[in-house]
């Protein structure tokens, strides 16, 4: 079934009767309220958006509620981690907070 990108109108190929590829990102509330197809582009843009408005202001709820998810089996660019201007991986806020514990390795990102 073809489809658009909502956002960027990219043409997609939707293979949600099997097996989507938009399931290797976070599972986390839908930042729209009718879910539509994104692109692999901007539905990370949406869910880092939609991540970093979730986790502002960082009370202990939010901590909890964070670190109780499961570390992902596959990181993304963007989501989980940024590569910096020295082409080095960066763990995001996000990832690090999932990780739940502070690993005093300095980490650019760290929430703790």
């Amino acid at each position: 079934m073809k489809k658009q990108c909502q956002n960027c109108l990219q043409e997609l190929t939707c293979t949600a009767d099997t097996h989507c590829w938009c399931t290797k990102f976070p599972s986390i509330s839908w930042p729209n309220p009718a879910p539509q197809c994104s692109c692999s582009t901007c539905l990370t843009k949406e869910i880092a958006k939609a991540i970093n408005n979730k986790s502002v202001p960082l009370t202990p709820q939010v901590k909890k509620e964070i670190s109780s998810l499961e570390l992902p089996s596959t990181i993304q660019e963007g989501i989980d981690y940024n590569l910096n201007e020295d082409g080095l991986m960066v763990l995001t806020r996000w990832y690090l907070l999932r990780r739940g514990h502070c690993c005093n390795n300095g980490c650019k990102s760290c929430p703790y």
